[in-house]
């Protein structure tokens, strides 16, 4: 489990002020490397965040199969 705050601001697109820096939080599998769950947000490293990112490793991951067939 790591978090990061990436390197960029966001920027609304109709109102043109910034938002931010957003954090990136993910989970990695130490056997395969491979990314079980991630969030990307404005929230900052808490409990909710490490929540959110193992709701996203336990749920199934069915949208990938419709955005990337």
């Amino acid at each position: 489990f790591d978090e990061t705050r990436l390197p960029f601001f966001c920027v609304h697109e109709q109102l043109m002020i910034p938002l931010g820096r957003p954090w990136l939080a993910w989970l990695v599998d130490e056997l395969t490397s491979a990314v079980l769950g991630f969030y990307l947000g404005f929230s900052p490293p808490s409990d909710m965040v490490l929540a959110s990112v193992l709701r996203h490793a336990c749920t199934r991951k069915a949208y990938i199969r419709t955005d990337y067939p």
